[in-house]
């Protein structure tokens, strides 16, 4: 019976308990849900610096927004150069390879199941689309390349794939592979070599798509991502490329990951405020919460010191109660967070600038029973610091009151 005390405490004195589960329930919701989001975020930092594979990318002059926009948060877009940049790049001093990409977008109209961004690359030189492919699909390791023939592209994780195939300017393309999350807009794209890409744009021009003025598709690129040599700086190797070509723009990878990061801290900022603010007062509810909950009972404590229970269990079963009571707001709390996070995850990435990739099981795990176990810990701590009037009251003194 003693030991179904704190139980049978809780039980029967709804409104203490529902007041100090409330206020773990809001201290835990902060603190897993800001740890999941944060940890979102970084994975997709994460996934993008893996991702990208290149340390600089030549684009045409005024693209270094829209290429951001393209590979980082999902965007539409397409611009174009004349194919020769790519010798003269791959030609200057501190270059160890260079690869070529086309962009396309497909059109959001009847002759296109899905709007994506289509980018096409070399497999003959390319180093960043085909690894990744590779990587997850290890039965494509010695057929990479999209069959041509059966019009066979690979698609990102966000792109809707109706049976197997997409449609795209009026002919349906088989989806030889879909690729996993990387919280990257190349998650919106689908991937084609340049022969298939060379029949997408005559199918584009079938389907009146308008390319920029004085652009001859099947003689331009939209961008070239390099490698540089070991030995050389990436200032130095940026440097010459736009001092030796006219017409383009260089964005650095890492330029664009230190911008993400910056974001990134900010957001991680402010988050950690917010979990601060409702820490502090959480606490400071539950000490007074406590507090009053300890003078409440000082006669129902007597009367239990009087019956025979010494002062150490009875701290005990007080520290007991506070836990499940925390304990009752803390379980709930982390999985309202965390259940808001992954049904929202997508308006997430859609609405932010900064790469995000859902937390994975094992890490939400860690999220929920970390944060948990904190949450529900607050409540006993909260309570420790009015216990001392339990050891300190005299029983037959607090019985003789009015």
């Amino acid at each position: 019976m003693k030991n179904k005390l704190p139980l049978i405490n809780v039980i029967r004195n709804p409104f203490r308990t529902a007041c100090v589960a409330a206020m773990t329930a809001l201290l835990s919701f902060s603190l897993s849900g800001g740890s999941a989001l944060v940890k979102s975020f970084q994975n997709g930092l994460e996934s993008t610096s893996n991702r990208l594979g290149a340390d600089l990318i030549v684009i045409p002059e005024g693209s270094d927004k829209s290429v951001q926009d393209i590979l980082l948060q999902g965007a539409t877009g397409y611009f174009y150069m004349d194919s020769s940049v790519y010798d003269l790049v791959s030609h200057t001093e501190g270059v160890e390879s260079a690869t070529a990409q086309f962009y396309l977008t497909s059109l959001n109209a009847s002759c296109c199941s899905v709007k994506v961004e289509i980018i096409g690359y070399d497999p003959g030189s390319d180093f960043v689309v085909s690894p990744w492919i590779q990587s997850q699909f290890l039965e494509l390791k010695d057929n990479i390349t999209p069959n041509d023939d059966s019009r066979e592209i690979i698609a990102g994780s966000n792109v809707l794939v109706d049976s197997g195939s997409i449609e795209l300017y009026g002919h349906r393309f088989n989806v030889k592979a879909q690729l996993s999350e990387t919280g990257t807009g190349l998650d919106n794209a689908v991937f084609a070599d340049m022969e298939t890409i060379n029949k997408l744009m005559d199918y584009a021009l079938e389907k009146s798509f308008v390319f920029p003025d004085e652009t001859k598709p099947k003689e331009s690129i939209s961008a070239i991502l390099v490698k540089i040599s070991e030995g050389y700086e990436t200032d130095d190797v940026e440097k010459r490329i736009r001092k030796s070509i006219d017409g383009v723009d260089v964005v650095s990878s890492a330029g664009m990951i230190s911008n993400i990061s910056d974001g990134l801290s900010l957001i991680s900022s402010m988050l950690m405020f917010i979990c601060i603010a409702f820490f502090v007062i959480s606490f400071a509810v539950l000490v007074i919460l406590f507090g009053l909950s300890v003078t409440e009972r000082e006669k129902e404590f007597a009367v239990v010191r009087m019956l025979g229970l010494i002062p150490g269990r009875q701290k005990r079963q007080y520290f007991t109660e506070a836990f499940i009571q925390s304990l009752l707001g803390s379980i709930p709390g982390a999985v309202l967070a965390l259940t808001l996070v992954l049904v929202y995850g997508n308006a997430i990435k859609i609405n932010t600038d900064i790469p995000y990739m859902t937390v994975s099981g094992p890490e939400l795990l860690i999220i929920f029973l970390g944060t948990a176990i904190i949450t529900a810990i607050t409540g006993p701590v909260a309570a420790a610091l009015w216990i001392g009037r339990i050891d300190r009251a005299d029983p037959a003194v607090i019985l003789r009151r009015d």
